[in-house]
């Protein structure tokens, strides 16, 4: 990632904070943002994802992992985000198979949510904000650190939304 960028962590101490922050987060999420899941199985990046997908297209009654469709899509409540893509790259084998998918020609037209990032290799976008989830304990499996990387203009976007969830897990 060129440039300055950010770095910020965050405990989530159960599943209904995870939840939580998911959801808050979709409301800062605008057309053309990529966000990167990163993490190993079972951190919570699909948990994250259909956290944030259920909050832009509450309509959608079930969102299944991408796992083998490798992509799924859905329209959101507000049609100025664009389509929602939700990506899980796990099985590529090489990153120029992304090609074959067409996912560049959906970045511009929505908001995608990428799980295994690195897979894509030069093909992940510049922009894209990198969400880390890990497991700090593993005798306590509903808690989570999550560490956001991006630009300066993610610190700028997340400043309000991170403030605001700061104060609450505190509370």
């Amino acid at each position: 990632m060129n440039g300055q960028t950010f770095l910020k962590t965050l405990y989530m101490k159960n599943l209904k904070e995870t939840l939580s922050f998911g959801q808050r987060f979709a409301s800062i999420l605008q057309q053309k943002d990529v966000v990167a899941l990163q993490g190993d199985l079972g951190a919570g990046k699909s948990t994250f994802a259909r956290a944030v997908i259920h909050s832009l297209c509450p309509a959608v009654d079930h969102i299944p992992s991408p796992t083998f469709t490798l992509i799924q899509s859905y329209d959101p409540a507000n049609p100025l985000h664009g389509v929602v893509t939700h990506g899980d790259f796990w099985r590529l084998h090489a990153p120029e198979e992304v090609l074959e998918l067409g996912l560049q020609d959906l970045f511009p037209q929505g908001i995608s949510l990428i799980e295994w990032p690195e897979r894509m290799g030069p093909f992940l976008p510049p922009q894209a904000l990198f969400l880390e989830f890990t497991l700090p304990d593993l005798s306590l499996p509903e808690q989570r650190l999550l560490t956001l990387r991006g630009s300066l203009l993610w610190q700028e976007r997340l400043a309000h939304l991170l403030t605001s969830f700061l104060q609450d897990s505190m509370s």
